[in-house]
């Protein structure tokens, strides 16, 4: 569902249905491309119940989305897994995405990137320790710098690992624990202020915490 404003939020139009049938309950991300348009990611149910990922980009005039389907995983579920995907956009234009399933093809989490506006989605990467319970991934592009934060519980400590990319997704530093939390915790989040990135995540015990995320290679590499 689409509400639209042309003059800074005073005003609301549309209610328009640009495509059916998006996961109930699964969070979408959104991003602007390089021309200020909107781009979006969520889970999209496909035929069969089939709950996989898409991203699409929105017009200038708010009528129509162009994009694709991120990747072909075939998790067939009659319920909401309760778990959208990342999506960031670089300075380049390449759309980056992580996400969460449980298909048939694939079980994870998982990265790809689009260098052709949604039109096709590089392989999947395979991203975190399966034997932790990997999840709630995100993702955030500050200047040349590519982030990407996820959930673990290693079933005592909940830890958000961190790898940054300064080539646009090619390559990754290897996984950093950013922060640990000892009991319940929200998911992360990835936020920017002037040029620096930080993590946002709240837990029980430990209350909110906002942690700037490191801006070179030697550094992101420390575990």
């Amino acid at each position: 569902m689409l509400f639209r404003s042309d003059d800074g939020g005073a005003t609301f139009k549309g209610k328009s249905i640009l495509m059916d049938h998006a996961c109930e309950c699964c969070k979408m991300s959104a991003a602007l491309d390089r021309d200020g348009l909107p781009v979006f990611a969520w889970r999209q149910v496909f035929d069969d119940g089939v709950r996989d990922h898409y991203a699409a980009k929105l017009s200038a005039d708010g009528a129509s989305l162009t994009g694709g389907r991120v990747s072909d995983d075939n998790w067939a579920i009659n319920s909401c897994p309760h778990q959208g995907p990342g999506l960031a956009i670089d300075r380049a234009g390449v759309w980056h995405v992580v996400w969460f399933t449980k298909g048939k093809n694939r079980q994870g989490l998982f990265y790809a990137a689009s260098r052709d506006g949604g039109k096709s989605f590089s392989a999947p990467e395979k991203i975190g320790d399966d034997a932790h319970a990997p999840a709630f991934p995100a993702l955030l592009a500050v200047k040349d710098r590519l982030y990407r934060v996820w959930k673990e519980f290693d079933g005592t400590t909940t830890s958000i690992p961190m790898q940054m990319s300064r080539d646009g997704g090619k390559s990754w530093s290897a996984p950093r624990v950013m922060a640990t939390a000892a009991d319940a915790s929200d998911n992360p989040q990835l936020v920017a202020h002037k040029g620096t990135g930080y993590l946002s995540w709240v837990s029980h015990k430990e209350g909110y915490r906002l942690i700037a995320l490191p801006r070179d290679e030697k550094s992101a590499s420390v575990k």
